[in-house]
């Protein structure tokens, strides 16, 4: 990794550890963040809000079990996460690695007792708030993907030979989900396979990505 591993997956610096810990940490529980990416790093008055239900478990094993539990527990969180720790950025597909220890240690401190019943029961219910939100965005940005795809290979056959095959996106849009679908993508045209990109300026685009996920031919709605 260190002499091959490039853009986003090479090794960070020192500090690398602490800077990933942290937003993976927040992250089970961080209610209104769909992708780790969003976790917001820079702000650590809102980073310590969102990792506050996770501290609040971290409290009950402490109180159900002991500092050796609560230490173990955030070892065996931590564990599966050591080989993505030290590059240079986190990622939400690394998360999935961690909800076998998430997932022990809820059902372990579970307790009839109300003081331990209704603050497990309540981590348990966002956790699946959160994944049922999570799992509608992407139904949704799969539909989104699909739509783009499918207008996309619609409206090329009638562009020009000399039209650029460059997506205008905005803010405004879903940009990421053309963006990362047309990543190592090419389309078949005209005999041969053509590869189409996306751009924010106006001047080099052929095509629009619009807000409904639709492409079109610029100035040909």
């Amino acid at each position: 990794m260190a002499a091959f591993g490039g853009g986003g997956y090479r090794l960070g610096g020192s500090l690398r550890f602490l800077s990933n810990a942290v937003p993976y940490f927040g992250f089970p529980f961080a209610a209104g963040i769909r992708d780790i990416r969003s976790f917001p790093m820079r702000s650590p008055h809102q980073a310590i809000l969102l990792s506050l239900p996770h501290l609040v478990l971290i409290a009950i094993i402490l109180r159900r079990g002991g500092l050796k539990w609560a230490l173990i527990y955030i070892a065996a969180f931590y564990a599966t996460l050591l080989p993505v720790l030290p590059i240079s950025k986190y990622e939400s597909q690394y998360t999935y690695s961690y909800s076998i220890a998430l997932a022990i240690a809820l059902a372990l401190v579970w307790d009839r007792r109300l003081t331990i019943a209704i603050p497990v029961a309540s981590l348990i219910l966002i956790l699946v708030i959160r994944d049922l939100l999570i799992q509608l965005w992407m139904y949704q940005t799969g539909v989104c993907q699909t739509r783009a795809l499918e207008t996309l290979k619609a409206v090329l056959p009638d562009m020009a030979p000399a039209d650029r095959h460059t997506i205008l996106i905005a803010s405004d849009t879903p940009w990421m989900v053309i963006a990362r679908s047309l990543r190592d993508n090419s389309f078949p045209l005209r005999g041969e396979f053509v590869t189409v990109s996306v751009t924010r300026d106006p001047g080099q685009a052929g095509l629009v990505f619009h807000s409904d996920c639709r492409v079109s031919i610029k100035d040909g709605d």
